[in-house]
């Protein structure tokens, strides 16, 4: 189903019901492509905010609200970043894969940040040795 039958499926629905029953079929069936791209994110946003906390507790930092709160917003902002690009790849780039070009950019940061909690937890820079690996002076 494109947009615009959604939208005549909708303005021709008899009941509410009906019209949020189209459009939530809709979003499912153009969303689970990339359902395991989103799946991947939110497991390393939890990991992120489990080793950024492992890591503040070792560095004697207060646990706070706002830390939490600033990683779900982080992670509402990865869910609509992933949205937005799949939804421009399927009007205007069909084929070009900007779903994977977007959501791999905050797997990438998610990763990095990780790491560097990681190097605060355990003075070890990981992010480091990757770098020296790939640029072959390791």
């Amino acid at each position: 189903m494109t947009f615009v039958q959604l939208i005549t499926a909708i303005m021709k629905a008899k009941t509410i019901k009906l019209g949020i029953s189209l459009l939530l079929s809709f979003l499912l069936q153009h969303l689970l492509p990339v359902s395991h791209m989103v799946s991947g994110i939110i497991f390393l946003v939890a990991i992120d905010w489990i080793t950024g906390r492992k890591a503040s507790a070792v560095e004697g930092k207060p646990l706070l609200s706002s830390r939490l709160r600033d990683s779900v917003k982080k992670l509402l902002d990865y869910l609509l970043l992933a949205i937005t690009s799949l939804v421009v790849q399927e009007v205007w780039l069909p084929g070009f894969g900007l779903v994977y070009i977007v959501t791999m950019y905050c797997a990438l940061t998610e990763f990095k940040s990780i790491l560097e909690n990681i190097k605060r937890i355990s003075g070890v820079s990981l992010w480091r040795l990757i770098l020296m690996r790939i640029g072959g002076k390791g």
